[in-house]
């Protein structure tokens, strides 16, 4: 963060944007939104007639195919299952490229994810929902329900969610506030504004992993990080209302969130979530180590809901 304070006069200057490169791959659907935005799907194990539906939203630096090896699990282990996962707004699929890295106001996340639902309940209307929500997602799932949602969804499933800013200093937290009301559209790319990089899984670096990928996305605006920070915080108010079976699945070495913070976490619920922790693992857990069991252990919890 403190190439924050140093870059913050030049950031003030360079809002400009340029077409990235990047191979979109061909999506499976669209959800045209109410505004008239077309974003992209992919599901797995697609069937007319799923007992269980999982609506599925990845995280920041991700993409829908980040549920790749949950999806491909499911002829085997849950057949009767249907994955669909989202291409969020602002993410490195949105085809339209000046607004990747922004969010012109957070509840544009909340009411695409209210939009989906409801399709999904449309065309499965006798199929259980469920939510999984990665990192970013899960914050996004957790905002939606605390506001409200048209027959919630039957389960809820916190892939490494991140509930804390314990991990920042609160001066990093407070600059970057002060900076995103100055200059919203101000653009900086998390390598820099975090001044160094973390374990996403076992055997790979956070930074020089997300940058290799067609997905990536160069720079984020201070308005789109300032967002994702007050959803971090307001996590565990959030978590109070949620009305349903949450499970949390968690990795023992995620630097983002720490196994205090989880408890804490979980004790902002109505309804004490179900946990899984996986010692070995960081955050990405769906491609650390451990996936297997982490993909295990989420479809027989599924088992577990009515």
């Amino acid at each position: 963060m403190r190439a924050l304070i140093v870059a913050l006069p030049l950031l003030l200057l360079s809002c400009a944007l340029s077409p990235p490169e990047k191979d979109l791959p061909p999506p499976t659907s669209y959800l045209t939104t109410s505004d008239g935005k077309a974003l992209s799907l992919q599901h797995w194990n697609r069937q007319a007639r799923p007992e269980t539906v999982l609506l599925a939203l990845h995280g920041i630096e991700g993409a829908a195919r980040d549920f790749g090896n949950l999806g491909r699990a499911l002829p085997e282990q849950a057949p009767r299952t249907t994955l669909y996962a989202l291409n969020q707004r602002g993410a490195g699929y949105d085809a339209d490229w000046a607004h990747q890295g922004d969010i012109a106001n957070r509840q544009l996340w909340q009411r695409d994810l209210r939009e989906l639902h409801t399709a999904l309940r449309q065309r499965h209307p006798d199929a259980r929902l469920v939510w999984v929500g990665e990192s970013m997602g899960s914050l996004v799932m957790l905002q939606a329900l605390a506001e409200g949602v048209p027959e919630a969804p039957e389960g809820l499933v916190l892939v490494s969610p991140v509930v804390s800013l314990g991990a920042l200093p609160r001066w990093q937290v407070a600059l970057l506030r002060v900076a995103a009301t100055l200059a919203p559209g101000a653009r900086v790319s998390l390598a820099a504004l975090a001044g160094g990089s973390f374990q996403a899984t076992t055997h790979s670096d956070h930074f020089a992993q997300s940058e290799g990928n067609p997905y990536h996305v160069e720079s984020y605006t201070l308005r789109y990080l300032a967002t994702l920070a007050h959803l971090a915080e307001e996590a565990p108010r959030h978590a109070r209302e949620v009305p349903g079976p949450t499970l949390i699945l968690h990795g023992g070495q995620d630097f983002l969130t720490s196994t205090g913070d989880m408890e804490r976490f979980r004790a902002a619920f109505p309804q004490r979530p179900d946990y899984q922790l996986f010692p070995q693992s960081h955050h990405l857990l769906f491609y650390d180590k451990e996936r297997k069991d982490v993909i295990a252990k989420l479809l027989l919890w599924l088992l577990t809901i009515r």
